[in-house]
């Protein structure tokens, strides 16, 4: 049965949305390396990282009430949000003081690789950066050219990817967070990407993003004109638009209502495509509610009473047991969900057993 729905939203994660989904447990076991407890401190706010700079090297629980003091009034929201980005990762905790205070104090295993990774001894050094950027594409690639998962139960060997997985290939490079394992499998060897490295020197420009930005031009007309030679890139484009040519260094597209659905059945979504120019983004966003604007369930159609009072009492049952889809009082016809479909049919034959 069809009914309004509310346009989808696009949940791309950045680094501290990602992290406060994990256990403590797991936060914990990445604090234990200094490369880490640097990334995630270059992505903290300002006040959050004067804050764990401060109680770096005391091993004491401190006073919320003297940490309150460190910021200005003007700044309580900033306070604010510094405390709780520090106690959503887990960087701090809550330890209670003599007297009934409340103090925090800083993870141990994060303020210990956190002084290794400020005092030496972490080892930053790029490894293979042309080798893992290009492995990295080329896995991207492959993703790009999986099927949509549609369905298919779990033991089907068909390599499928997930509407999410297309979501990730569209982030830019310093929100995938991957790191990419090289070398054999038994030398349980782990290096580090560019992107990593970047994370960890604090970089928020990422030089492997220099042919993701400015490299396309958009006309009114929706055609599509991306100046760039990479297979991966020009792999993309395809899923928003219809490939027209294909030179060296160039490739036209147009982008139409017809390429645009076949991207919003793969899990894209017109929020992800906000670099066009506003009278393109609006039609995309128009092409999206078109396919958004109904939802199908399954339901039960309840239909030829012989009276409206035996309609009204069925119909006022089926809402109090919160399965009621849909009804039409004047023609006396009505829809209740699946599941609640067998409780609303036991009370229909009582109703009908008490009329005879």
């Amino acid at each position: 049965m069809a009914g309004l729905l509310s346009t989808k939203t696009l949940d791309c994660k950045d680094l501290h949305s990602y992290l406060k989904t994990l256990s403590s447990y797991t936060l914990d076991r990445l604090y234990n390396h200094p490369a880490t407890c640097l990334a995630v401190f270059r992505e903290l706010p300002e006040l959050a990282k004067h804050y764990i700079m401060r109680l770096l090297f005391i091993d004491q629980p401190i006073s919320q009430a003297v940490i309150g003091l460190w910021a200005n009034n003007k700044y309580v929201s900033d306070h604010r949000s510094a405390v709780g980005a520090l106690s959503d990762l887990r960087i701090w905790y809550e330890q209670p003081l003599p007297g009934g205070m409340q103090g925090w104090i800083i993870n141990s295993t994060f303020k210990s690789n956190m002084k290794t990774a400020l005092l030496g001894g972490h080892g930053l050094d790029e490894v293979l950066p042309h080798y893992v950027q290009t492995k990295t594409a080329r896995t991207s690639h492959s993703w790009i050219n999986m099927p949509l998962k549609d369905g298919r139960e779990e033991g089907d060997p068909m390599p499928c990817i997930t509407p999410a997985g297309f979501q990730f290939l569209l982030m830019d490079t310093g929100s995938q967070i991957c790191f990419s394992t090289l070398g054999k499998r038994k030398e349980k060897r782990y290096y580090p990407t560019r992107l990593a490295i970047n994370l960890a020197s604090g970089l928020t420009g990422m030089a492997t993003d220099e042919n993701r930005q400015g490299y396309m031009v958009v006309e009114t007309n929706y055609r599509v004109y991306a100046y760039t030679d990479s297979a991966l890139n020009i792999a993309l484009l395809a899923l928003f638009c219809e490939m027209l040519y294909r030179f060296p260094n160039m490739a036209v597209a147009n982008l139409s209502r017809d390429s645009v659905r076949a991207a919003l059945m793969r899990g894209i979504t017109a929020e992800q495509s906000l670099s066009l120019p506003p009278t393109i983004i609006d039609q995309v966003r128009l092409w999206e509610l078109e396919r958004d604007r109904f939802k199908f369930d399954e339901g039960v159609l309840y239909s030829q009473f012989q009276s409206q009072p035996d309609f009204e009492k069925l119909k006022d049952y089926a809402k109090d047991q919160d399965v009621l889809v849909w009804h039409n009082s004047n023609k006396r016809v009505m829809v209740v969900s699946r599941a609640g479909h067998d409780s609303v049919k036991k009370y229909w034959k009582q109703i009908k057993q008490s009329n005879t």
